[in-house]
């Protein structure tokens, strides 16, 4: 009998990835110690997920589109210089008659002068400076530059759920390996037991339908195992598509750094970038009240002109010559039946719209985080009571065991109790990683599910005063 008790227990370290194993941990073999060694850790396996996600590139591309826009507004303040080249063909010319007194003609006699020519050329340069725009240009130049800022906060927003992804499929994976891990070694048990059994049938010292029951508890846990494998790689497949890495090739001893409501709070209303963004687009609005506003001054730009022509300003000679202009170009806006207030109007309904959003996201993650703490704090009071019914469940399995095979406890009893037994082991497993789970929603949520070592700063933090 006490063959199948020692079959019971196992080294929970085979599939319990956590430092709470260390000295479990200690015990292995140098060749396996040589194999966690080579396999990469899980920040590297997160950060090729966030250099090879083209939905990650494309957001990078965009900040550099703002950062290229915001370069060419701001020469928009400088001058340009454009040629100018001019060929026009007339079917006339003007002239010029004067009246002339002639004693020979017995009359005044006109004098006819021409000028201009039929065939016409033209070349240039020109110069065009602005010079007053009510700030115009300088705040569209400030309004690309806002769009760089909050495109490069989007980035840093969808790289920290690219992480939280990465991170949750580790998770996933090790959870159900762990749970094929238990139902192998309860299938180990079942065999060792169908064994015994079949000794003790042939022997008729026990009953054939304890075998037969044996067998079909056998089967069925084939069956769940080959549902586990298919959940399994599904789970590899995703995160092979997403890091380049198999979670087998990854370090198996990665935990979520510990972390306080306080500290969560702290570090999320100082460093979240969807706070960034909602500031972003504050300040886009308030640019785009400026544009508008500088719109009614009068824009001013001063231009000079020098060109190369036949004929010149003086169209009488006829010749090649060069000459020059200048001036000031103004352009103002008489009457636009109020549509610059209408535009700051519609402008201000959107800035409220955001700050209710900046609101309503407070609102709901703090809520969320909360929820999530108070989880924890069950799951890991939970944990504590497991480990007093896996005692139990131990102890009862023994007793059944021995009043199954005395033939005053059904046999199929004693199998309920043993896969009770598993099952109980199996969820203080789940638990763990469930706490796991919970603490990376945790960081997620708060924006910081990407760099591990940034952790360092949160207990440095303080909930500021609201």
């Amino acid at each position: 009998m006490s063959g199948i008790l020692f079959a019971l227990t196992w080294p929970i370290s085979t599939f319990l990835p956590y430092p709470l194993l260390a000295q479990e941990n200690l015990k292995a073999s140098s060749e396996e110690i040589a194999a966690t060694r080579s396999k990469v850790p899980l920040h590297q396996a997160v950060q090729n997920a966030l250099e090879t996600n083209l939905v990650l590139k494309n957001l990078q591309l965009e900040t550099e589109r703002f950062a290229l826009e915001a370069q060419q507004s701001a020469k928009q303040k400088l001058f340009t210089l454009s040629g100018l080249g001019n060929y026009f063909f007339k079917s006339q010319t003007p002239f010029l008659e004067l009246p002339i007194s002639s004693p020979l003609a017995g009359g005044p006699s006109p004098l006819r002068i021409e000028g201009g020519l039929k065939h016409n050329y033209e070349f240039g340069l020109a110069v065009n400076q602005p010079v007053f725009t009510g700030g115009r240009l300088s705040t569209t130049a400030q309004l690309y530059r806002s769009g760089e800022l909050a495109a490069a906060h989007q980035v840093s927003l969808y790289s920290n759920q690219i992480a939280s992804t990465v991170k949750l499929l580790y998770f996933n994976y090790h959870r159900l390996q762990a749970q094929k891990n238990s139902l192998l070694a309860l299938k180990e048990k079942l065999s060792f037991h169908e064994k015994k059994t079949e000794s003790l049938v042939e022997a008729q010292l026990a009953r054939r339908l304890n075998l037969v029951e044996t067998k079909e508890k056998i089967e069925e846990l084939t069956a769940s195992l080959l549902d586990l494998e298919q959940s399994l790689e599904a789970v590899r497949v995703n995160f092979h598509r997403l890091s380049g890495y198999f979670p087998e090739d990854i370090e198996a001893d990665y935990q979520e750094p510990e972390i306080s409501l306080e500290e969560a709070l702290a570090y999320f209303e100082q460093n979240h970038p969807q706070f960034r963004i909602f500031q972003e687009r504050t300040n886009q609005l308030e640019l785009q009240k400026k544009i508008v506003r500088a719109s009614n001054w009068p824009q001013i730009s001063a231009v000079a002109e020098l060109h190369y022509g036949q004929p010149g300003l003086n169209f009488f000679k006829k010749e090649w010559s060069f000459y020059a202009t200048a001036g000031l170009a103004i352009q103002f806006r008489l009457f636009d039946w109020q549509q610059s207030r209408s535009e700051i109007e519609i402008l201000s309904l959107a800035e409220q719209k955001i700050q209710n959003e900046k609101e309503d996201f407070i609102l709901e993650t703090k809520q969320e985080l909360e929820k999530l703490f108070a989880q924890k704090k069950i799951l890991s009071e939970k944990l504590k009571h497991l480990q007093a019914i896996i005692s139990l469940a131990e102890e009862e399995v023994k007793l059944k065991e021995q009043l199954s095979q005395e033939n005053l406890l059904p046999h199929l009893d004693y199998l309920a109790a043993l896969h009770s037994l598993e099952q109980n082991k199996w969820a203080q497993v789940e638990l763990l990683f469930q706490i796991e789970e919970i603490k990376l929603k945790i960081h997620s949520l708060i924006g910081q599910a990407q760099k591990v070592e940034d952790y360092s700063k949160i207990g440095q933090l303080k909930c500021p005063n609201k």
